[in-house]
C-alpha cells in the first residue's frame, strides 16, 4: 500500500477491504473480487487485488461498507446509497439479483443514507432525515427486521 494514502474510515468484508480517503473522498478497495466487490468494473475471478483500486464512479463518497462479497457506498452529495458485488439474495437492493461489478446503480427508493452496515447477505442503512433504518437481502432469520422471512431487493423499514 501506498505510504501517502490514509484513511478516515475502513471496512472489512469476507475476503476483501475498503477505506474511505479523507482528503479526495475516494474509496478504495483490495482484496478478492471473485463477485465484483472490488467495484472496479473489472471481471469477476479468483485472483486477489494486491493493490489500492479506486472505486469506480465520479461520486464524492462519505461511507463505505464491506460484506461477504458485495460492498456498498454513500454519495457524500446526495446521501444516496450504491452497492456493487454479488446479487444474490437482493443485498445490493436495486431490485435485482444480477451482480454489479461497477457504481451505477442506486440502491432503490431514494433513501438519503447517512450509514450502511453489511451482512453476509443482507444490508442495511440509517435514514439521514430521520433515524429510520431500511434493510434489503436475504431474510431467512429475520435479519431485515421487518417481522418476516422474506427476501427483499428493495430496502424495507423495520419494525418494532
Amino acid at each position: 500500500m501506498s505510504a501517502t494514502l490514509s484513511f478516515a474510515q475502513i471496512t472489512g468484508g469476507g475476503n476483501h477491504a475498503c477505506g474511505l480517503e479523507p482528503i479526495t473522498n475516494k474509496i478504495w478497495c483490495w482484496g478478492r473480487n471473485f463477485e465484483g466487490q472490488i467495484g472496479n468494473g473489472t471481471p469477476p475471478g479468483g485472483a486477489a487485488v494486491l493493490s489500492e483500486v479506486e472505486i469506480s464512479g465520479q461520486l464524492a463518497w462519505s461511507n463505505v461498507a464491506a460484506g461477504s462479497a458485495h460492498t456498498c457506498m454513500i454519495d457524500g452529495g446526495t446521501s444516496l446509497a450504491y452497492c456493487v458485488g454479488g446479487a444474490a439474495n437482493g443485498k445490493l437492493g436495486n431490485n435485482t439479483v444480477t451482480p454489479n461489478i461497477s457504481v451505477r446503480e442506486v440502491v432503490m427508493g431514494a433513501h438519503p443514507f447517512t450509514a450502511l452496515s453489511l451482512g453476509t447477505a443482507f444490508s442495511c442503512g440509517v435514514n439521514a432525515a430521520n433515524g429510520q433504518v431500511w434493510c434489503w437481502g436475504l431474510a431467512s432469520s429475520g435479519q431485515l427486521g421487518n417481522g418476516a422471512k422474506l427476501q427483499r431487493n428493495t430496502p424495507v423499514q423495520i419494525v418494532q
